[in-house]
């Protein structure tokens, strides 16, 4: 399980991003060829980002690669994400989310899944509104019906068996018990009795930290009660967003080890404030190569939060 913790808006100066936290109206909105042009946008829409453009910005890891890469003339960078003016982060429409959470079923923007009775949601049949599927738990999920009125409003939502699911979705739902799936796909398969269902984003950062620790170095598939976790070989935890200073002519992402862990819990970390660390630092100091910034990053770091830089990588690049 990869998770980008900070979600801001950041505007860059090659090709300039507006990204808007899942807080907030969007989740990309545009691809700018020019400052100018994401500063007019900013102006007209009236949103307001949480790291000036004047001193620096922060782009998620999640939309990073495609803001460097895609060029200007592709506008909307990330259709896939969506609009959340007609939709949030879940892929539905506002008003429909509400709906399902009033019938019990909903959607958890910390880990990422639909839950209903419990359990985590391996299919979600609502016909002609809402149809989704999840391999992954299919051996332990729920599978959810929604039942329409002829107005088609919701009249209920139950959890029905996985038979009943494929014939109202009309085909046959493909996935394998978990430890099946693991040793097919080459991974190893460990049984955790945890779960997720009500974790804060920095408990299930620090969970995933632990299995990190305790199974390390490994391909491993880690089963939950109602969860699973993926764990690949030399895995880095993220610490930050890549964040750049107008000021600075280089932008710097922080990582760690998970061997970090040895020196503090891995839940002391998440948020914002190693990004506003980042960008702070950046603001202040100018470097004269891509080392340098790296290593004043995890100095910075390591000064903060009282560990060692040993376990703290740092990617810098020119802006």
């Amino acid at each position: 399980m990869k998770k980008s913790w900070v979600q801001t808006i950041g505007i860059t100066a090659a090709a300039a991003v507006i990204t808007v936290s899942v807080c907030g109206c969007s989740v990309v909105k545009r691809l700018h060829s020019n400052i100018e042009s994401a500063r007019a946008e900013i102006a007209q829409s009236g949103e307001q980002p949480p790291y000036s453009y004047e001193s620096g910005f922060a782009l998620p890891e999640d939309v990073m690669d495609e803001a460097f890469y895609a060029a200007p003339a592709e506008g909307a960078i990330s259709e896939a994400l969506g609009s959340a003016s007609d939709t949030t982060k879940s892929g539905v429409d506002p008003a429909l989310e509400q709906e399902y959470a009033s019938n019990g079923l909903t959607y958890s923007e910390v880990n990422g899944q639909w839950w209903f009775s419990g359990k985590p949601a391996a299919a979600i049949r609502d016909q002609g509104h809402f149809t989704i599927t999840n391999g992954m738990f299919l051996s332990f999920g729920a599978f959810v019906f929604v039942e329409r009125d002829s107005g088609g409003e919701i009249a209920a939502i139950t959890e029905i068996s996985r038979e009943r699911m494929e014939q109202e979705a009309g085909m046959a739902l493909s996935g394998e018990a978990v430890e099946q799936q693991a040793k097919e796909e080459g991974y190893r398969y460990y049984r955790e009795d945890v779960s997720v269902r009500d974790m804060t984003a920095k408990e299930l950062l620090g969970l995933e930290g632990d299995l990190h620790v305790k199974y390390p170095n490994q391909k491993a598939m880690v089963q939950l009660n109602d969860y699973i976790v993926y764990l690949e070989e030399d895995d880095l935890l993220p610490l930050s967003s890549f964040c750049c200073a107008q000021s600075n002519s280089y932008g710097v992402k922080i990582f760690a080890e998970y061997e970090i862990a040895e020196e503090i819990s891995l839940s002391a970390f998440g948020g914002e404030e190693i990004d506003d660390l980042l960008l702070s630092m950046l603001g202040q100091n100018s470097f004269e190569n891509a080392q340098q910034a790296e290593a004043a990053a995890k100095q910075a770091v390591a000064e903060k939060y009282g560990v060692s830089t040993e376990h703290l990588v740092a990617i810098a690049s020119l802006m």
